[in-house]
C-alpha cells in the first residue's frame, strides 16, 4: 500500500514538474484536499493471528484480514517453483468446484477443509509420527505444517482429485452406505486414545 502511494506521489510530482500550470488547472483542488482526511491506515498486530513468520500476509481490497483459507492459499503460492498452470487451476477449476452459488459464504471454509484434510493425509502418508489431534487440528497456524501443500506432486494429485469430484456428485444418492461410525474407525485406536471421536 505504501509503495502504491509513493508511486502516485512520484507520478503527481512528475506531472507538476513538467506542467507548471497543473495545480492551477486542477479543478476542485480544495475539495480534493478536504477528502484526504478519509484516507486512513490500519495497523493490525499480526502476532495475534499465530501465523508463521515466513508467511507473506496480504489484505483484500476492503482492508479486512484474510480468511484462514486465503492465508493458506497465499502460503502455498509462495512456493515459486509451482507451475503457473497449476496455480491457475487452483484459482479457477478448484474454486469453481468449491463455490456454491446458493451458499457463497461457505466457499472459504469448504476449500480450506479440502486443503487442510488433504494436507493431513499427506502428513500421515509421510509417517512423521505426529499425533492425530495435531494433524487434524483446523485451528493450527498456517506454517511449515502445511509444507506438503507446497509440493508440486501433491498439488497435481489434488488437481486430479478435483477433476473426478464432480463425477462423484451425481452418484451421491445412488451409492450404498459403505461404512458407519462404528466400523469406520478401528476400535483399538479409540481405546488407545489415538483418535477422539
Amino acid at each position: 500500500m505504501i509503495c502504491t502511494l509513493d508511486r502516485l506521489y512520484e507520478r503527481l510530482e512528475d506531472i507538476k514538474d513538467k506542467d507548471k500550470d497543473f495545480l492551477k488547472r486542477l479543478e476542485y483542488k480544495e475539495h480534493l484536499e478536504d477528502r484526504l482526511k478519509y484516507i486512513t491506515f490500519s495497523v493490525i498486530d499480526m502476532g495475534a493471528f499465530g501465523l508463521g513468520e515466513e508467511l507473506y500476509i496480504k489484505l483484500n481490497a476492503r482492508g479486512k484480514a484474510l480468511s484462514k483459507f486465503e492465508n493458506l492459499k497465499a502460503f502455498i503460492e509462495q512456493q515459486t517453483s509451482i507451475p503457473h498452470e497449476l496455480l491457475s487451476a487452483i484459482d479457477n477449476k478448484w474454486s469453481d468446484y468449491f463455490f456454491d452459488a446458493t451458499q457463497p459464504k461457505t466457499f472459504d471454509l469448504r476449500f480450506f477443509h479440502f486443503l487442510h484434510y488433504a494436507n493431513a493425509f499427506f502428513i500421515l502418508d509421510g509417517g512423521t509420527g505426529e499425533k492425530l489431534e495435531a494433524i487434524f487440528d483446523t485451528k493450527c497456524a498456517i506454517d511449515k505444517k502445511y509444507t506438503p501443500l507446497r509440493q508440486e506432486m501433491n498439488l497435481y494429485l489434488l488437481d486430479r482429485v478435483v477433476d473426478v469430484l464432480p463425477k462423484w456428485d451425481g452418484l451421491r444418492e445412488k451409492r450404498p452406505k459403505l461404512h458407519t461410525d462404528q466400523v469406520f474407525f478401528h476400535p483399538q485406536a479409540k481405546r488407545d486414545g489415538q483418535l477422539e471421536v
